[in-house]
């Protein structure tokens, strides 16, 4: 699950990184389709993006609105995912010596459906598709080069209003974690995490802190 949320992650920040160095009037909109497709590749899952997608320079961000990734099939629930706005913003000066470090991302009122179906299959596996290219079926294609992950890092990770839902159709358990608001730094893409906030699993309110 955290590696493709990197990876979703990664794909907001080519977007800023691409914004910063081109020009003003690039219509962002118009790559939704690149974004969706790089993530069905990555997932086996469709992404729609029914909102805006806007880019800033100075500070280097872009916020992204209507985010929604869709279920396996099988499912309870048709999206798995679903996102009212994200906000990504970059580190300057790290970003012009070729690092990404994310000084913050806000992810408001997510909701996350996770679910193990009744023939034992869970949601949060994904199943990477090949998208092919046009005029690409003939031609061999080298294997995928693993990237690193060591310049990766989350200053600050804000979750405001999420809600978390777990599902059992074996057993038929619904677990639900409402009002989630959280605060998390991520070191690296391999940690150390911490964490603190507040949430409300199962109705009742309490509040975690943890390093």
């Amino acid at each position: 699950m955290k590696k493709v949320a990197i990876g979703v992650a990664g794909l907001v920040l080519v977007l800023v990184a691409a914004g910063f160095l081109g020009p003003r009037f690039v219509n962002w909109n118009a790559y939704k389709d690149d974004i969706a497709e790089q993530v069905l590749a990555a997932t086996g899952r469709q992404l729609d993006i029914a909102g805006s997608i806007k880019v800033s320079f100075l500070p280097p961000s872009a916020t992204v609105e209507g985010i929604q990734l869709s279920n396996m099939d099988g499912a309870a629930v048709a999206h798995m995912a679903t996102l009212e706005r994200a906000r990504v913003r970059l580190a300057l000066l790290p970003l012009l010596t070729g690092k990404v470090e994310v000084a913050s991302l806000t992810l408001a009122r997510p909701v996350v459906e996770l679910e193990t179906l009744a023939d034992g299959r869970t949601n949060w596996t994904f199943d990477p598709k090949s998208v092919a290219k046009p005029g690409a079926a003939d031609t061999p294609t080298a294997p995928p080069t693993p990237r690193r992950r060591d310049g990766f890092s989350i200053g600050r990770l804000v979750i405001e209003d999420g809600t978390i839902v777990y599902r059992d159709s074996r057993t038929g358990v619904l677990e639900r974690v409402d009002a989630l608001d959280a605060e998390l730094s991520l070191a690296s893409a391999t940690g150390p995490v911490s964490a603190k906030g507040s949430a409300a699993p199962r109705g009742v309110p309490m509040r975690f802190d943890v390093s």
